[in-house]
Protein backbone atom coordinates (compact mmCIF):
# COMPACT_ATOMS: atom_id res chain seq x y z
CA UNK A 1 0.00 0.00 0.00
CA UNK A 2 1.38 3.33 -1.07
CA UNK A 3 0.70 6.41 1.03
CA UNK A 4 0.88 9.49 -1.12
CA UNK A 5 1.08 12.40 1.31
CA UNK A 6 3.36 14.40 3.51
CA UNK A 7 4.68 13.25 6.79
CA UNK A 8 4.24 15.37 9.87
CA UNK A 9 7.95 16.25 9.90
CA UNK A 10 7.81 17.44 6.29
CA UNK A 11 4.83 19.65 7.06
CA UNK A 12 6.47 21.17 10.17
CA UNK A 13 9.72 21.81 8.27
CA UNK A 14 7.86 23.46 5.39
CA UNK A 15 5.85 25.62 7.79
CA UNK A 16 9.01 26.67 9.72
CA UNK A 17 10.91 27.60 6.54
CA UNK A 18 7.92 29.52 5.20
CA UNK A 19 7.58 31.38 8.53
CA UNK A 20 11.27 32.37 8.49
CA UNK A 21 10.99 33.68 4.93
CA UNK A 22 7.81 35.65 5.76
CA UNK A 23 9.43 37.18 8.86
CA UNK A 24 12.49 38.23 6.84
CA UNK A 25 10.30 39.80 4.15
CA UNK A 26 8.28 41.71 6.76
CA UNK A 27 11.51 43.03 8.31
CA UNK A 28 12.71 44.20 4.88
CA UNK A 29 9.39 45.97 4.28
CA UNK A 30 9.58 47.69 7.68
CA UNK A 31 13.16 48.88 7.04
CA UNK A 32 12.24 50.22 3.59
CA UNK A 33 9.18 52.00 5.02
CA UNK A 34 11.27 53.64 7.78
CA UNK A 35 13.89 54.70 5.24
CA UNK A 36 11.22 56.23 3.01
CA UNK A 37 9.55 58.08 5.90
CA UNK A 38 12.92 59.30 7.21
CA UNK A 39 13.95 60.67 3.84
CA UNK A 40 10.55 62.26 3.39
CA UNK A 41 10.66 63.99 6.79
CA UNK A 42 14.24 65.22 6.24
CA UNK A 43 13.26 66.70 2.88
CA UNK A 44 10.23 68.34 4.46
CA UNK A 45 12.42 69.86 7.19
CA UNK A 46 14.83 71.31 4.62
CA UNK A 47 11.94 72.71 2.58
CA UNK A 48 10.45 74.34 5.71
CA UNK A 49 13.85 75.76 6.69
CA UNK A 50 14.27 77.32 3.25
CA UNK A 51 10.70 78.59 3.10
CA UNK A 52 10.84 80.19 6.58
CA UNK A 53 14.17 81.86 5.76
CA UNK A 54 12.88 83.20 2.45
CA UNK A 55 9.63 84.46 3.98
CA UNK A 56 11.37 86.18 6.88
CA UNK A 57 14.01 87.70 4.59
CA UNK A 58 11.44 89.01 2.12
CA UNK A 59 9.30 90.47 4.92
CA UNK A 60 12.27 92.21 6.51
CA UNK A 61 13.44 93.57 3.16
CA UNK A 62 10.02 94.66 1.86
CA UNK A 63 10.40 97.94 3.68
CA UNK A 64 13.10 99.47 5.75
CA UNK A 65 12.92 98.03 9.24
CA UNK A 66 13.05 100.91 11.70
CA UNK A 67 11.95 99.31 14.95
CA UNK A 68 11.33 95.97 16.58
CA UNK A 69 10.15 94.96 20.01
CA UNK A 70 9.69 91.83 22.05
CA UNK A 71 5.99 91.10 22.56
CA UNK A 72 6.38 87.72 24.29
CA UNK A 73 3.70 86.97 26.85
CA UNK A 74 5.13 83.85 28.51
CA UNK A 75 8.20 81.65 28.49
CA UNK A 76 6.74 79.15 25.98
CA UNK A 77 5.55 81.52 23.27
CA UNK A 78 7.85 84.15 21.82
CA UNK A 79 6.95 87.01 19.56
CA UNK A 80 8.59 90.02 17.99
CA UNK A 81 6.87 92.95 16.28
CA UNK A 82 8.71 94.50 13.33
CA UNK A 83 7.77 98.03 12.23
CA UNK A 84 8.81 99.43 8.86
CA UNK A 85 9.33 103.00 7.66
CA UNK A 86 6.10 102.93 5.64
CA UNK A 87 4.08 102.30 8.83
CA UNK A 88 3.38 98.64 8.14
CA UNK A 89 4.32 95.91 10.62
CA UNK A 90 4.79 92.17 10.87
CA UNK A 91 4.72 89.83 13.83
CA UNK A 92 7.04 86.85 14.22
CA UNK A 93 5.56 84.32 16.64
CA UNK A 94 7.43 81.20 17.74
CA UNK A 95 5.93 78.36 19.79
CA UNK A 96 7.29 74.89 20.45
CA UNK A 97 5.31 73.50 17.49
CA UNK A 98 4.98 76.40 15.04
CA UNK A 99 6.48 79.54 13.55
CA UNK A 100 4.26 82.27 12.13
CA UNK A 101 5.39 85.28 10.15
CA UNK A 102 2.54 87.68 9.63
CA UNK A 103 -0.31 85.56 8.30
CA UNK A 104 1.88 82.62 7.22
CA UNK A 105 2.07 79.71 9.68
CA UNK A 106 4.55 76.81 9.60
CA UNK A 107 3.52 73.88 11.81
CA UNK A 108 5.80 71.07 12.95
CA UNK A 109 4.52 67.68 14.06
CA UNK A 110 5.93 64.38 15.17
CA UNK A 111 9.55 64.34 16.23
CA UNK A 112 10.16 68.00 15.32
CA UNK A 113 10.05 70.90 17.76
CA UNK A 114 11.03 74.54 17.67
CA UNK A 115 13.58 75.70 20.21
CA UNK A 116 14.06 78.98 22.04
CA UNK A 117 14.57 81.79 19.49
CA UNK A 118 17.11 84.56 19.94
CA UNK A 119 17.16 88.01 18.43
CA UNK A 120 20.37 89.94 19.03
CA UNK A 121 21.39 93.39 17.92
CA UNK A 122 24.90 94.64 17.28
CA UNK A 123 25.83 98.27 16.78
CA UNK A 124 27.98 98.91 13.74
CA UNK A 125 30.20 101.95 13.57
CA UNK A 126 29.72 102.80 9.90
CA UNK A 127 27.82 105.60 8.25
CA UNK A 128 25.71 103.23 6.13
CA UNK A 129 24.35 100.77 8.69
CA UNK A 130 23.55 101.51 12.30
CA UNK A 131 22.58 98.03 13.52
CA UNK A 132 22.83 94.40 12.58
CA UNK A 133 20.03 92.09 13.76
CA UNK A 134 20.64 88.36 14.05
CA UNK A 135 17.56 86.13 14.33
CA UNK A 136 18.15 82.48 15.24
CA UNK A 137 15.30 79.99 15.50
CA UNK A 138 16.42 76.41 16.22
CA UNK A 139 14.36 73.62 14.71
CA UNK A 140 15.11 70.27 16.28
CA UNK A 141 14.23 66.79 15.06
CA UNK A 142 14.80 63.80 17.35
CA UNK A 143 15.43 61.50 14.39
CA UNK A 144 18.39 63.63 13.26
CA UNK A 145 20.07 64.96 16.42
CA UNK A 146 23.27 66.01 14.63
CA UNK A 147 21.57 68.01 11.88
CA UNK A 148 20.62 71.69 11.98
CA UNK A 149 17.22 72.54 10.50
CA UNK A 150 17.03 75.96 12.16
CA UNK A 151 16.76 79.41 10.69
CA UNK A 152 19.52 82.01 10.97
CA UNK A 153 18.80 85.46 9.51
CA UNK A 154 21.17 88.42 9.57
CA UNK A 155 19.58 91.78 8.69
CA UNK A 156 21.31 95.15 8.47
CA UNK A 157 19.25 98.16 9.51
Amino acid sequence: MKNKGFTLIELITTFALTSVIVILLINVIVVIKELYEGTNSKTELYINQNSISNTLNSRLRKGNLVYYEDCSYDSYNFCYDFTYDDGSSDRLTVTSTSISIGDIVYKFEGYTSVGYPTLTTSDVSTEIFSKIINIKIPIINKLYPDMDFGVNIVYQM
